[in-house]
């Protein structure tokens, strides 16, 4: 018999010393039921089935969602920047994304090197920022065709990262979805 079938756990009286109050010979019937050690480990293993798990809260992470750019060259030339739809989920990994003002000093081409080492513009740099710094980082290069789509993919899934998502580049909508 065990000592959480012989009386309610929650009505035992503290310890007079320094004992645990679970550490019983006998139920309170009078009814042999271990060594006071063992009863008080049976004792542990019921209150947490019965008061602990239950009362445990799940955690749950509300859904983030992150807004994609990407870039086109007109038939004269010119780059534009367009949308490229969004991912959304509830992240797996602590979020590093910056609040809305960011600190980040750097700009451009520069901004990307530090973003892509986890440096400055990881920590501070805002989406806005990276995304715009992609942009001077197309127009400065003249960048075409599938390097376009691979330099967004490649801020898309970085950015995903920063905010506790892990992102497919096979998986990331296209140029234009919405």
């Amino acid at each position: 018999m065990s000592a959480a079938e012989t009386y309610n756990l929650l009505d035992v009286p503290e310890s007079p010393d320094d004992g645990t109050r679970f550490a019983l010979a006998k139920s309170r019937g009078g009814h042999n039921v271990g060594s006071p050690g063992d009863v008080a480990v049976g004792s542990f293993g019921s209150l947490f089935a019965e008061v602990l798990e239950p009362a445990a809260v799940a955690l749950t992470v509300p859904p983030v969602t992150l807004s994609l750019r990407g870039w086109v060259v007109d038939a004269n030339g010119v780059e534009h920047e367009v949308p490229r739809g969004s991912i959304s989920g509830s992240p797996t990994l602590a979020s590093r994304r910056p609040g809305k003002m960011g600190k980040c000093k750097l700009t451009g081409p520069k901004l990307l090197d530090s973003f892509f080492l986890g440096q400055e513009a990881f920590e501070w740099a805002t989406d806005a920022e990276v995304w715009r710094a992609g942009f001077v980082f197309v127009k400065h290069y003249k960048l075409r065709g599938r390097e376009l789509r691979q330099l967004s993919d490649w801020i898309s899934v970085a950015l995903a990262l920063r905010i506790g998502l892990r992102a497919d580049v096979a998986h990331l909508p296209n140029l234009g979805d919405e």
